[in-house]
């Protein structure tokens, strides 16, 4: 039997462990869902415990299957074989041009939004080694000022620290200096408790510290024009927040 912390940051359980697959197999829980056997004391990644392994591996998504890849065009007829070259050369400059003109900006966001949706991913997954360190610390919350090492034991590998904006940064987040050693259950989970920064490995801060990586806002407004670069930002909660630097003001810093 085991219980389960959900994506809601709520217990459920105890529950089986056939339950527990069950829950695996719809996507309800994932290999960084929190999990206690019954009459053990700490939590830990379901991705730990060896008797869910097998069923993490089948609800992991597939690979996608290889491109087809065509068979090449033969002609008996040499005529048709100078019409397509003659296409190719006099109107090749032209298409590859209009192609670049469309292909250039969309890959170049299609790649700020990759990096963007990765940096969302670190964010999520270093929010949940912090809920296993409260779990496992009587309900309180890392040292402000060791918060990485003493959470980095619980992530999956160390570029979960990094941001792919930018590469530079060992760690490209901090953490809310205001939540040093605070208990969770006493924390309002609308607070900030991770936010871009450049501060470092271990670094915390609060308002001042937060930097812009230049992630695309997820949407465009009705004219068509992206709006401003996007902060993000991940709650006690766990929930993530991308928004432009016309909505920091809103933002709780104080527990």
């Amino acid at each position: 039997m085991y219980k389960i912390i959900g994506s809601d940051g709520k217990e459920y359980g105890p529950v089986s462990a056939d339950q527990v697959r069950q829950w695996i197999a719809v996507n309800r829980c994932v290999p960084q869902t929190l999990a206690q056997p019954e009459g053990g004391k700490n939590w830990q990644q379901l991705s730990q415990i060896p008797e869910f392994a097998a069923a993490l591996a089948k609800a992991a998504p597939n690979r996608p299957p290889p491109a087809l890849q065509g068979r090449p065009v033969k002609s008996s007829n040499p005529m048709a074989i100078v019409g397509i070259v003659l296409a190719v050369v006099f109107g090749g400059i032209f298409i590859i041009g209009v192609l670049a003109a469309i292909a250039i900006p969309n890959f170049v966001r299609a790649r700020q939004q990759a990096q963007a949706n990765q940096c969302e991913n670190n964010m999520k997954q270093l929010a949940n080694a912090v809920r296993l360190y409260t779990a496992n610390h009587g309900d309180q919350l890392p040292p402000a000022a060791t918060w990485s090492d003493a959470i980095s034991n619980s992530v999956s590998s160390a570029t979960s620290f990094a941001c792919p904006a930018d590469q530079d940064q060992t760690c490209a987040y901090a953490f809310n200096q205001q939540l040093d050693g605070r208990r969770l259950s006493e924390v309002n989970p609308a607070t900030v408790l991770l936010f871009e920064s450049d501060a470092g490995w271990n670094g915390t801060g609060g308002e001042p510290e937060v930097v812009s990586r230049g992630h695309p806002a997820p949407a465009r407004n009705q004219n068509g024009v992206t709006r401003d670069k996007n902060y993000h930002f991940v709650l006690v909660d766990g929930s993530f927040v991308s928004i432009p630097a016309s909505g920091l003001t809103a933002l709780r810093w104080e527990p």
